[in-house]
């Protein structure tokens, strides 16, 4: 039996931008040609991204790939760069914060 778990997004930033119009991806009789750009993706599959319905993020690890707008509309939300620098900033001072209090319990014989 399958069974689906649920988990949430970890909140961390990427970053994105516009597909560029470089190449005729396809051509559509009744209304125009339709224009994109040709990607690599991680794997090493090159896609062809059609520009008026897609952007393409920059993940964490430097992999990019595309993502339907109306899909990044629901996943994503668009943060300031000052906000973006500030949260990872914030986030490592987190981290670093909470091992300095691990370490100060583990020195004192409390419970880590």
């Amino acid at each position: 039996m399958i069974v689906w778990r649920k988990a949430r997004k970890k909140p961390i930033v990427v970053e994105f931008r516009e597909v560029e119009r470089k190449i005729p991806i396809a051509s559509d009789l009744v209304v125009n040609d339709i224009w994109g750009e040709e990607i690599k993706t991680i794997e090493g599959n090159t896609l062809f991204v059609e520009a008026k319905k897609n952007f393409i993020i920059r993940g964490i690890e430097g992999e990019i790939y595309p993502c339907m707008k109306d899909i990044f509309a629901k996943t994503y939300d668009i943060v300031e760069e000052e906000s973006a620098e500030r949260n990872q900033h914030d986030s490592s001072l987190s981290c670093k914060k909470a091992l300095r209090e691990r370490t100060w319990n583990v020195a004192k014989g409390g419970i880590v």
